[in-house]
């Protein structure tokens, strides 16, 4: 029986040997062509396409890529920005992370304050006498009736009853860290770390550090 095992094995190298034997040097170049000649047994086993490969993502069915700013690495510790309504709606018209907070490379890559360190503040930040004039760079008015305006008030911030002291945040958006579970704290005005408890005005809805 391992004769016979053998011998198969011989005879199918062969047939092999004598396949390849029968493709032109030019099929490995891929040119590969038909003999010219009318003896039908002598055309190439092998006939190899100049076309490149297609590539998986050139499928048509591949998803494109979703158009708008691209957040993703702030997203990695701000995760609730991803669904947060003003963080979203800015993406979508191309408005990204940066454009408002500036370079945001040395915040991204210090992570003291996973250990108790301080951590690098973003570019820029704002205070709250900073929101207003910074959203009004883009925005110079409402596109809503003023008693939608004053709805929205009562409804988003019914506990602010001086219209001098409310801010575009504080009706657009909840774009305002959670101070449960904020491990580090800057001064917004200059940037230098601060204590939680150092006396600041910290709350999310009043507070002057971020």
């Amino acid at each position: 029986m391992r004769c016979v095992c053998v011998v198969l094995m011989l005879m199918g190298a062969c047939l092999v040997g004598i396949a390849l034997a029968r493709v032109k040097a030019d099929d490995v170049r891929g040119k590969a062509k038909p003999q010219q000649d009318s003896n039908a047994d002598d055309t190439p086993l092998l006939l190899l396409d100049d076309a490149p490969p297609l590539l998986l993502d050139e499928s048509s069915d591949a998803p494109e890529k979703p158009s708008g700013a691209d957040n993703s690495r702030c997203h990695v510790c701000h995760l609730n920005f991803a669904m947060e309504e003003l963080a979203v709606r800015h993406a979508k018209e191309d408005i990204g992370c940066g454009d408002c907070h500036g370079d945001c490379d040395a915040h991204i890559d210090d992570e003291s304050w996973a250990s108790g360190g301080p951590g690098t503040p973003p570019g820029i930040m704002y205070p709250p006498e900073s929101i207003d004039p910074a959203c009004g760079e883009c925005h110079d008015t409402h596109d809503a009736p003023a008693r939608e305006v004053l709805e929205r008030w009562q409804e988003r911030c019914p506990q602010i009853s001086d219209a001098l002291k409310i801010v575009c945040t504080d009706c657009h958006g909840h774009h305002r860290m959670n101070p449960k579970l904020r491990k580090a704290w800057w001064d917004k005005k200059t940037g230098k770390a601060i204590a939680r408890n150092s006396g600041k005005r910290i709350e999310p809805d009043t507070g002057n550090a971020e």
